[in-house]
């Protein structure tokens, strides 16, 4: 939360942001810069647990790394590792679940179970897979009582110590930036998760990945089958969730749709001249999208928006009292530099009924606001402008909390 003393679950990523403030405390050291050096930590650690798996499916180590070398080279991977979100430690804790129920080391996958569903609830999606598998192999004599328990046992005690502490804490199990989210506008399609990776750039890997449903009807055991189901459900999950696209919820999937390629090859393997005629031109139009996401990403987040949300967020913190309150829907840098009041128009991080028609604008009256749609209708006035020309920003005060300015200001 921004606002000390609200018991909100304003983030969907309990795991990371536990985590992150944990070494913060330890450590003292920025947490910008921290979450970035663990967002890059465990992007390596998904590459080498990647590598991993692929080995144990395929007993190839050339196959292997031409698995990590191919996510590696995955744009939105690449371009998200160092966003100082917790998407590469979903990552990573994604895959080493699917490698350690490979190596059917059950007690460390129950570990890894419980901490990716405290780290994002979507990771029940995972869970609810492989849990029903166990439970097939349980129930057909291919695993044995004893470690079908010695997985759920550490799997449940830690979940459900989280969700226990969320209900009691916060008085909700389901983060309320989840409900903020399926509120917001929709600004793409609802198709999304799927439309997503039948757009252009992922149009190459199709007739590769096609290989996939020959290959598991005529192999039922065959490794792909469990990785797939997930990539589906998944997708599925976040189609019926109503939320609106938000890129780091796919990056996940790019370590499992870089395993399912590699595997999709193995049968021209037998073929060098077959597989080099297929794999070259594909990794070179892969390759081809790398700079472009790594780009987009970096204009998006220092070009586009988060530019001016850092230098208002700063500016309010300098020129505004911390007494006041500021309506917002830009929030990011805006609320983290800013240590005043924050009622959040995007109604993810704050228990407020803020949106544009909420009670409290209507009536509280906020002292400041960076939104156009709060002030239009009221006696605010502009001042100050952070032009650009995508995302300007402005903020709006309210004559009657101009004793909140600590000095007069130019716009």
């Amino acid at each position: 939360v921004y606002n000390e003393g609200e018991r909100l679950q304003g983030t969907t990523t309990p795991g990371f942001t536990l985590l992150l403030a944990g070494l913060h405390k330890l450590s003292s050291l920025d947490m910008p810069a921290l979450s970035n050096a663990l967002g890059l930590g465990f992007s390596i650690a998904t590459l080498a647990v990647t590598y991993r798996l692929v080995l144990a499916f395929t007993a190839s180590a050339m196959t292997a790394l031409f698995a990590g070398l191919f996510l590696a080279t995955l744009g939105p991977f690449a371009a998200w590792s160092m966003a100082g979100m917790e998407t590469p430690m979903y990552a990573f804790l994604l895959m080493a679940c699917f490698y350690l129920h490979q190596c059917r080391q059950w007690l460390a996958l129950g570990l890894a179970g419980g901490a990716l569903v405290v780290t994002r609830i979507d990771g029940l999606v995972l869970v609810g897979v492989l849990g029903l598998w166990m439970t097939a192999a349980l129930l057909s004599g291919r695993m044995s009582h004893r470690d079908y328990l010695k997985t759920l046992m550490p799997f449940l005690a830690l979940a459900m110590a989280w969700f226990a502490f969320a209900y009691f804490y916060f008085g909700a199990l389901v983060p309320h930036s989840l409900t903020g989210k399926q509120g917001h506008p929709r600004l793409v399609s609802e198709w999304w998760p799927v439309t997503h990776f039948i757009q252009r750039k992922y149009l190459f890997l199709l007739p590769v990945l096609l290989w996939l449903p020959f290959l598991a009807f005529r192999d039922r055991q065959h490794p792909g089958i469990l990785l797939a189901t997930f990539a589906l459900l998944y997708l599925l999950a976040y189609l019926l969730a109503g939320i609106d696209l938000y890129e780091w919820y796919i990056v996940p999937l790019m370590p499992v749709f870089a395993v399912l390629f590699v595997l999709s090859l193995e049968p021209l393997k037998r073929h060098s001249l077959p597989l080099l005629a297929v794999v070259g031109p594909l990794l070179l139009v892969h390759a081809s999208h790398l700079y472009w996401d790594v780009t987009s990403l970096k204009a998006l987040i220092n070009d586009r928006f988060e530019a001016n949300r850092v230098l208002a967020g700063k500016w309010l913190n300098a020129h505004v009292s911390p007494e006041a309150s500021l309506h917002t829907g830009v929030i990011g840098h805006v609320g983290w530099h800013f240590r005043g009041r924050i009622i959040d128009g995007s109604r993810v991080v704050s228990g407020w009924d803020s949106t544009f028609t909420g009670d409290l604008v209507l009536t509280g009256e906020p002292d400041f606001t960076d939104s156009t749609f709060v002030a239009i209708d009221r006696d605010y006035k502009i001042i100050k402008s952070f032009p650009h020309p995508v995302a300007p920003l402005h903020i709006w005060l309210r004559p009657a909390s101009a004793h909140l300015l600590k000095a007069p200001t130019d716009r």
